[in-house]
């Protein structure tokens, strides 16, 4: 017995020993795993904010490979350049032009440099870029190569991301065309949502250092300003891990990334305050040192509990953001609870974004590639250009109407009517004018309702929606004035390519389900959806145009199928078939069938008009997953939803396609 008490004795006191060196093993390795978990979610930030910018600079690189391939607009600025009679510069019209194309494309600023580097036109508000960018290293890189190049460019308090590509004609050089955006606190506060910190973007402008961009008060990147250059981190230093700075009441966790290779001079410190990382592990050093053994047990399953449920996740996530900087746009997995799961979930919608973003955009090129080879040039509208428009399809160049519109040229005829380039002499911007066929209105009640739905459509100021300025009744019929949008419509893309890649078409869907749950917010509808009104920009994947242009009745009669329909009811509810007038019920329908060809290249419904109409009347669409086996099964459900036959069954209105779609991240 006394050799088992003296065991069970050496045992307890072994015990003992180990629970005590665990709980100190416990409280030394807390403030350890506390700073590393700090670490990893600064660089988790830095990788977020390098992916960021690399996106940006590929949309920068698009745009600017637009203009500087468009033979036409490139032949303008050398006709310019080389001035009159006189030789003078024609600045204006440049300037005139970039400034067009800076709006259009969503630039910030557009500049146009001679074959030296020295600035011709500058579209910037203030001018306050440098005349002479020769030493700027992505300018100087195209003036030596004649090659595409991107970095970074400072004024006088901001820093502009920009991309620099030659303006070629006939193999020589006509300038250097640079198109930038400013790095400001938006994309910051974007990063620091995503990523759980704060942080601030430091740069060298023409007034020394300063803070463009950032999540921190003014007063407290004041403070970071003056302590950057007190330690010298402005003066050239690579990289630090782990620094500890004091800023008002708190200390701060700070890691500097700076950079000079690609033109910014630019110093990144993100930051995360040290009670923020310690909070966590505060009641566990607590709980150690007044619980005793017992306590210590169950502190130390706590902390294995901790690091399964907190750390490891966070680390895969780390790894996940790391993966982001190189291209790997892969799927997140989402781990763990609470903080953790929540930034998994926000990483994971950040990687869907760019990953649909990224395959936009390479579509994008494609089109415009098979777009400059096909030098296409025929108008913009339906296959119905054949319908007698009467005088609407008449009209000469030089004609004014409504004493506002000067007619430039035609630009296409629809279903609904014949669309011009016109100038608006009240407002001196050229806008597309629209004058209504004899055939797009059935009757007064028709023409009542489009013109309700028109005025309403004035009224709404949506990015996705084409803007409507003004609509009114001339002798030549109804007319309908707003914003001219460039770009090839989504009829024209789907013929070009089929089936858009998956990915590019969630990113058109979601613009377009956009719009629409814009003009169903403000209480209308749009009652003319179809692939050949909306129109893909490089600024903006999807714009709708039309709204409120709704066609009439088909008159389709399941009895009489022989009768000649009035209009084509390829795109048209089961209500609208029948004569019902549109309202936000039928706009999901047609969502869903044009969303179903973006998917699978191919409607629900075929056949000839009165076929098409019988099939879509009596019967349910044929699923998705038969016109492409390959469909995610989200995808699915949500177009299955557009298409109930029974408009109680469908979705709402665009509002909930739109939160259901954003619930589709694959």
């Amino acid at each position: 017995m006394r050799t088992e008490k003296i065991l069970l004795v050496l045992g307890s006191m072994l015990l003992l020993a180990l629970i005590a060196l665990a709980g100190w093993r416990v409280l030394h390795s807390a403030d350890t795993d506390a700073r590393r978990l700090g670490a990893e979610r600064l660089q988790s930030a830095a990788l977020a904010h390098a992916a960021l910018q690399d996106a940006r600079a590929r949309e920068l690189r698009l745009i600017t490979r637009q203009l500087s391939t468009d033979q036409g607009f490139v032949s303008y600025i050398a006709q310019s350049l080389r001035g009159g009679s006189g030789g003078a510069v024609d600045s204006a019209s440049i300037r005139d032009l970039l400034d067009e194309r800076r709006g259009q494309l969503d630039m910030d600023v557009a500049l146009l440099l001679d074959n030296q580097g020295r600035t011709i036109v500058d579209t910037s508000a203030y001018q306050s870029t440098r005349s002479d960018l020769s030493h700027n290293l992505a300018v100087a890189q195209v003036i030596q190569s004649l090659q595409p190049a991107s970095g970074y460019l400072s004024s006088r308090s901001q820093l502009l991301q920009i991309a620099v590509e030659p303006l070629l004609l006939g193999g020589s050089s006509e300038g250097v065309l640079v198109s930038g955006k400013f790095v400001d606190d938006a994309g910051a506060r974007r990063i620091g949502q995503i990523a759980g910190t704060d942080l601030a973007l430091l740069a060298r402008t023409a007034d020394g250092f300063k803070v463009v961009a950032s999540t921190l008060e003014p007063d407290m990147r004041k403070q970071l300003l003056a302590a950057a250059t007190a330690h010298g981190w402005t003066e050239g230093r690579q990289e630090s891990r782990g620094e500890l700075l004091a800023l008002g009441p708190n200390r701060w966790l700070v890691r500097l990334q700076a950079s000079a290779e690609d033109g910014s001079n630019s110093l990144l410190i993100t930051l995360l305050e040290q009670t923020a990382v310690a909070a966590p592990y505060a009641a566990v050093r607590t709980d150690l040192l007044v619980g005793g053994a017992v306590l210590a047990c169950a502190v130390v399953l706590l902390a294995a509990l901790a690091w399964w449920r907190l750390l490891a996740p966070l680390g895969q996530l780390s790894r996940s953001a790391a993966s982001i900087g190189t291209g790997a746009l892969e799927p997140v997995p989402v781990a763990g609870s609470g903080g953790s799961a929540a930034l998994g979930q926000a990483l994971g919608r950040l990687v869907g974004e760019l990953r649909e973003q990224r395959d936009f955009e390479a579509y994008s090129a494609d089109l415009l590639r098979q777009r400059t080879r096909s030098s296409e040039t025929g108008p913009r509208g339906d296959a119905a250009a054949a319908i007698d428009h009467g005088a609407a399809a008449r009209l000469q160049a030089g004609t004014v109407l409504a004493d506002r519109y000067e007619i430039y040229a035609r630009v296409g005829a629809g279903q609904s009517g014949v669309v011009y380039r016109a100038l608006d002499r009240r407002q001196g911007e050229v806008v597309a004018f629209k004058l209504l066929g004899p055939t797009a209105i059935a009757d007064t009640g028709h023409a009542a309702h489009i013109k309700k739905l028109l005025r309403a459509g004035a009224a709404l100021n949506h990015p996705g929606v084409a803007r409507i300025g003004d609509v009114g009744q001339i002798d030549e019929g109804i007319y309908v004035a707003g914003e001219y949008v460039r770009g090839i419509t989504l009829k024209q893309a789907l013929a070009r390519t089929g089936r858009i890649p998956l990915y590019a078409a969630l990113h058109v869907a979601r613009d377009i389900c956009a719009g629409l749950a814009g003009i169903h917010a403000a209480g209308t509808a749009h009652g003319a959806l179809r692939p050949s009104n909306i129109v893909l920009s490089p600024g903006m994947a999807a714009q709708l145009l039309d709204l409120g242009l709704t066609p009439p009745p088909p008159g389709f009669d399941a009895a009489r199928p022989e009768l000649q329909l009035r209009s084509d009811p390829t795109y048209l509810s089961p209500q609208q078939i029948v004569g019902k007038l549109a309202d936000h019920h039928d706009d999901v329908y047609t969502l869903g069938l044009i969303l179903t060809e973006v998917f699978t290249s191919r409607l629900p419904q075929s056949g000839s008009p009165a076929e098409l109409c019988r099939a879509r009347v009596q019967r349910e669409a044929t699923p998705p997953s038969r016109l492409w086996t390959e469909i995610p099964p989200p995808i699915e459900a949500l177009l299955l939803g557009c298409l109930e036959r029974d408009p109680a069954k469908r979705f709402a209105d665009a509002v909930a396609v739109q939160r259901e779609l954003d619930r589709c991240r694959l």
